[in-house]
């Protein structure tokens, strides 16, 4: 049991890591993601509810750059 947990702990990682590669890319790499079971709908999901956070974080970070230029 043990032993599936750290697993699947390792495979979350790996597909939040390879999730931030595929956004960085516009989503232009959406349809070469890892095809295991439902992984793929589940990271198109995944994408478009990142991608407004990504902008949300895009935003803050050049509110962030505004207040240091001053």
């Amino acid at each position: 049991m043990a032993m599936m947990t750290r697993h699947h702990a390792i495979m979350m990682h790996v597909a939040v890591m390879h999730h931030r590669i595929v956004v960085s890319h516009a989503g232009v790499v959406t349809h070469r993601v890892v095809t295991v079971n439902g992984v793929v709908v589940l990271h198109r999901i995944v994408v478009m509810h990142a991608a407004v956070h990504l902008r949300a974080g895009d935003a803050r970070a050049a509110d962030r750059e505004d207040e240091c230029g001053d």
